[in-house]
C-alpha cells in the first residue's frame, strides 16, 4: 500500500500513520477493520507498506484507508476508502520533492511564495554529464570524524563506498571552507537557509547501512557546492578510496577552449570553465548549493 502525504502548512511531514482494512466500505466508514487495524506505526513511510492482516476470502472485496500523524504528533482525517487489490507486474519509481522543504530568503521574499521546485533531473530532455574523483586527503579533526578533501571545488554530490552492520547511520556534511579546528565550515553558504524545522538539513546527506557486504550509495534528487565532505558515523577508519565527488551539470557541447604554454592562462581557463558548468543545470544558476536559482548576474561570467 502507499499514500502522498499531503498539508497545507509549511514544513510538515508523517510521522506516524493507522491502516484499516475492512471487508465493506460499511464496515470502514464505521472507522474499523475487520481484515486489519495495524494500529499507530510511528514512521514516515508512505511507499510500499506490506499488509499484515487477514487474507479476504476467495472474491471478497477489501477497502483500506489511512490516517496520518503530523510533525507535532496531531493525528489527521481518515482518508476515503479505496478497494485494495494485489498487484502484479507492478513497476517502482523513486520520487523525490527538491527543495519542497527548505525555502531561502531573498529580496524577492521567494520563501513566502506559492510555488516550489523541484527540477533536478525533471526535464525528460535535458541530459547530464557526470565524472568522478577521489578524495586527495583523509583528516580526522575530531574522534570519529573524517573529512575528505577532493581538492577542488565541484558541484555535485559525494559517493560512499563502505560496508558495515546494517543500521549504521552514516552523515556527510559539505562545504567550501574548514574551520580553524578542521571541520566543515557552512557559515557563508547557509546564510541565507530558512528552516522551517529543526530535522531540515543543508548539504547534508544521511545514509543507513542495510549491511551484509560493500555497499555504495549517493544521493539521487539533490546536488550541493563542495570541496570538503565531513564524514560520521563510519564503523572503521576509512581511506582516500571511501569517499569519492561526483561532478554533475547539463552535458553541453563544448565550443571552444585554450590551450597555451602558459600554465597560469591554462589554469585560469579551466577554472572559469568549471565554474560555469559547475552551475549549468537546466538554467545558468546563481550558485549550486543555496538557491539553485537562474541569476541575470551570469551573464558577466558567460563574458568570460
Amino acid at each position: 500500500m502507499r499514500w502522498l502525504p499531503w498539508s497545507g502548512g509549511r514544513g510538515q511531514h508523517q510521522t506516524a500513520w493507522r491502516v484499516l482494512v475492512a471487508t465493506s466500505q460499511t464496515v470502514s466508514q464505521e472507522d474499523r477493520g475487520d481484515l486489519w487495524d495495524s494500529g499507530k506505526v510511528d514512521s514516515d513511510q508512505s511507499a510500499h507498506v506490506r499488509y499484515a492482516g487477514r487474507p479476504p476470502g476467495q472474491g471478497q472485496a477489501a477497502f483500506w484507508k489511512v490516517s496520518l500523524w503530523d510533525r507535532d504528533g496531531k493525528p489527521g482525517p481518515w482518508s476515503e476508502p479505496a478497494m485494495l487489490r494485489p498487484g502484479r507486474n507492478a513497476i517502482g519509481a523513486m520520487l523525490g520533492n527538491g527543495w519542497y522543504n527548505v525555502q531561502y530568503r531573498s529580496a524577492w521574499d521567494l520563501d513566502n511564495a506559492p510555488r516550489r521546485a523541484c527540477f533536478v533531473h525533471c526535464a525528460s530532455k535535458w541530459r547530464t554529464a557526470a565524472r568522478g574523483s577521489w578524495a586527495v586527503a583523509v583528516t580526522e579533526p575530531k574522534p570519529g570524524v573524517f573529512v575528505f578533501d577532493l581538492g577542488v571545488n565541484i558541484a555535485g554530490f559525494p559517493e560512499l563506498e563502505v560496508s558495515g552492520p546494517a543500521g549504521t547511520r552514516l552523515t556527510m556534511k559539505m562545504g567550501e571552507r574548514l574551520l580553524p579546528d578542521g571541520t566543515v565550515d557552512q557559515q557563508a553558504i547557509a546564510e541565507h537557509v530558512v528552516q522551517y524545522d529543526p530535522s531540515q538539513q543543508f548539504q547534508t546527506d544521511t545514509y543507513l547501512l542495510k549491511g551484509g557486504g560493500v555497499e555504495r550509495w549517493h544521493s539521487r534528487f539533490t546536488y550541493h557546492g563542495f570541496q570538503y565532505v565531513e564524514v560520521t558515523g563510519l564503523p572503521s577508519k576509512p581511506g582516500p578510496d571511501t569517499l569519492r565527488g561526483i561532478f554533475i551539470h547539463g552535458a553541453v557541447p563544448e565550443a571552444g577552449g585554450i590551450e597555451c604554454s602558459n600554465p597560469l592562462l591554462n589554469r585560469i581557463w579551466q577554472t572559469a570553465r568549471m565554474a560555469y558548468l559547475g552551475n549549468l543545470h537546466a538554467i545558468p544558476t546563481d550558485c549550486p548549493h543555496r538557491e539553485k536559482n537562474g541569476w541575470t548576474g551570469d551573464a558577466h561570467l558567460a563574458g568570460l
